[in-house]
């Protein structure tokens, strides 16, 4: 009787262990959500067919490949984006995400 209780507390202690293992292990997991909005300066453009079709922003510490959305009107010519490139001046972008994937709603001048 005294066995088959230990073997039933060890199982468990184990079970137990596990579980705490397992929430620690998705907290670990978890990354703070992707603003909506960005304000940073461009420090590469991409091209796909000829087109802009995504940029690199510096926004603090840290940099975000936002792709761009070809059905979506910015209201300025994306060629604009090369100009920021090389001057650094900053830009302000609305952000929609997908996943781990950034689209641009809207770019402006910061």
């Amino acid at each position: 009787m005294a066995a088959r209780y230990a073997a039933r507390m060890q199982r468990r202690v184990v079970a137990l262990t596990l579980l705490l293992n397992l929430g620690s292990f998705a907290c670990a997991e978890e990354q703070p959500a992707t603003p909506s909005t960005l304000t940073g300066v461009i420090t590469r453009v991409a091209e796909a067919g000829g087109e802009v079709a995504s940029f690199d922003l510096a926004a603090g510490e840290k940099s975000y490949e936002i792709l761009i959305d070809p059905g979506r009107d910015y209201g300025f010519d994306l060629n604009h984006l090369y100009e920021h490139e090389s001057t650094g001046d900053p830009v302000r972008v609305r952000l929609r995400a997908e996943d781990e994937t950034l689209f641009a709603l809207q770019i402006d001048d910061a």
